[in-house]
């Protein structure tokens, strides 16, 4: 896909890509098309949001990195999310002390 028109992405911030870029339904009609083409089968209609979340990582692992792609990815999984929930607190504090605003008590 990106080999055909890579311009139409120019603009994306990484930021941008992961909060504002939606998989369209030509882009994933091309996927299906590909993957029949390719001998997969699967009820790919069934599948759709996560197909089109997997092709939105792909293409931020190419234009971006693999760190943007596995961010998109994770937006589903439900463990992730609450060990990042709970993993948010020791962070903010991390960079607090790194900011000079928490005093070290070590």
């Amino acid at each position: 896909h990106l080999e055909e028109d890579r311009t139409q992405y120019e603009d994306y911030t990484e930021s941008d890509f992961v909060n504002e870029f939606r998989v369209d339904d030509i882009l994933f009609e091309k996927f299906v098309n590909f993957a029949i083409d390719n001998k997969i089968r699967m009820n790919f209609y069934d599948n759709d949001k996560k197909i089109k979340r997997f092709l939105k990582a792909a293409i931020a692992e190419q234009l971006f990195s693999a760190n943007i792609a596995a961010k998109i990815k994770g937006t589903s999984d439900l463990m992730l999310q609450k060990v990042l929930e709970l993993d948010l607190p020791a962070v903010q504090q991390t960079n607090s002390k790194r900011k000079g605003l928490l005093k070290d008590e070590s």
